[in-house]
């Protein structure tokens, strides 16, 4: 059975989870989406695509944060299984307490660099 990363860590309400949605990128991403994608602060990660949302339940202004769904039956299943493992597709941010005997992972960057030098 796979060791819950839950269980090498522990969350200080840094709140990066609950305002990005991370995607696994299965395919080359156009020119023109990309530039849409950076426009709108989407970040990459490696094959993982990061798209700002702040999640509506989220309470707070800056650290530490809290939920309004935390200890109830509404709270959404992946957000529930956060961190999940170490083989899952979850981005755990740097600053994350679940992050204990894990690697740094790498800084965001363009969703595609190359076009970032044309468009100025």
């Amino acid at each position: 059975m796979k060791k819950n990363q839950r269980d090498e860590g522990s969350c200080l309400r840094c709140g990066r989870c609950c305002m990005w949605i991370s995607m696994v990128i299965n395919q080359e991403i156009g020119p023109d989406t990309a530039v849409y994608l950076d426009t709108h602060g989407c970040r990459r990660r490696g094959n993982k695509l990061l798209i700002p949302s702040r999640c509506q339940h989220l309470k707070g202004d800056e650290p530490p944060y809290s939920c309004d769904l935390h200890g109830t039956v509404h709270k959404p299943t992946i957000c529930d299984l956060y961190p999940g493992h170490k083989e899952t597709s979850f981005t755990v941010f740097n600053e994350c307490g679940f992050r204990k005997d894990m690697p740094p992972v790498p800084p965001d960057e363009p969703v595609f660099r190359k076009h970032r030098a044309l468009r100025r």
